[in-house]
């Protein structure tokens, strides 16, 4: 079998088989028994737990945005709503809808709020 040399995840040294003798490898590697699989991974070990891990269909969905109305807008950053009127064209979470239709990012507020916190004015 031919082996080529090549750092692992952690830079330790391990040998890895040829593309051409995994072939000659996949149909007694189909036979062998689920708890005998980690010992025989040996230095494999961690990239078949990442490889699992990266399967999972589990996944949380990421979390939506939500448009907020004008009124929830300015509630949520204690402004007037004529205030956010005014400012809403240099204001980063503003979502034009469409000429007269104006809508706020939930988490662009957010992250607005948080990148203004312990900033003096």
């Amino acid at each position: 079998m031919i082996r080529a040399t090549e750092r692992g995840v952690f830079g330790q040294v391990i040998d890895t088989p040829h593309d051409a003798d995994l072939a000659d490898l996949a149909p007694p590697a189909a036979d062998v028994d689920l708890d005998h699989i980690p010992e025989l991974l040996g230095d494999w070990r961690l990239r078949a737990i990442l490889w699992a891990r990266l399967g999972r269909t589990n996944r949380p969905a990421p979390a939506e945005d939500r448009l907020l109305v004008i009124a929830d807008a300015a509630s949520r950053l204690g402004v007037s709503k004529d205030w956010l009127y005014r400012n809403s064209g240099r204001l980063p979470f503003t979502v034009r809808l469409a000429e007269r239709a104006l809508r706020y990012s939930a988490k662009g507020i957010d992250r607005w709020i948080a990148g203004r916190v312990g900033r003096g004015r």
